[in-house]
């Protein structure tokens, strides 16, 4: 299966780890726009991803900052973060981001998906695919990077702006194997 993607800014994983931490769900609404199949399965890849336990690692750079990174795992019920050397758990449950994750989609302008061409990630083949969002304030361009044998996505590159001089770019790879709840996370 072949499918290309556009994203809002909170759609990208780190961000609705994010969100999840620190906000309800907002509820799930009708969406205003018509979904095309390839975006469909773009966003059907991030469901599954956010579904699926996993422990993921993003470095951010903001234009004049150095780099920041964050690492979380998430489990079938919870997200944690790793905050100054200690793992902080979150209340929101998978079934909370993906919720945000379509309350997000329904505020978006624009939602266009494309197929770029294949590529391996370590030796594993992956679909790659471009999506540009448009929610009025925020722009996101994303590459990502969904193995062909799973469906998850392995990598995510997300250039986020209003401006398009002061894009914020985000790298995130995730890895599935053998995820438990962080020892010692509270």
């Amino acid at each position: 299966r072949r499918l290309t993607l556009e994203i809002t800014v909170s759609t990208s994983s780190a961000l609705r780890v994010l969100l999840a931490l620190s906000f309800a769900a907002a509820p799930l609404a009708v969406h205003a726009q018509t979904v095309s199949a390839a975006c469909k399965l773009v966003l059907d890849a991030h469901t599954k991803e956010i579904s699926t336990p996993r422990h993921s690692y993003l470095t951010q750079t903001d234009p004049g900052k150095n780099p920041t990174t964050l690492e979380t795992i998430s489990t079938p019920t919870k997200a944690f973060m790793l905050l100054d050397g200690k793992w902080v758990g979150g209340a929101n449950s998978p079934r909370d981001q993906i919720a945000q994750m379509q309350e997000n989609l329904r505020n978006t302008k624009v939602y266009e998906c494309r197929n770029l061409p294949d590529a391996s990630i370590d030796g594993v083949a992956t679909f790659v695919y471009f999506a540009h969002s448009d929610n009025e304030s925020i722009k996101t361009d994303t590459k990502l990077w969904v193995e062909k044998s799973t469906g998850l996505i392995l990598r995510e590159e997300i250039d986020m702006y209003s401006d398009p001089s002061a894009r914020r770019h985000i790298v995130e790879r995730y890895d599935y194997k053998n995820v438990q709840p962080p020892a010692g996370a509270r």
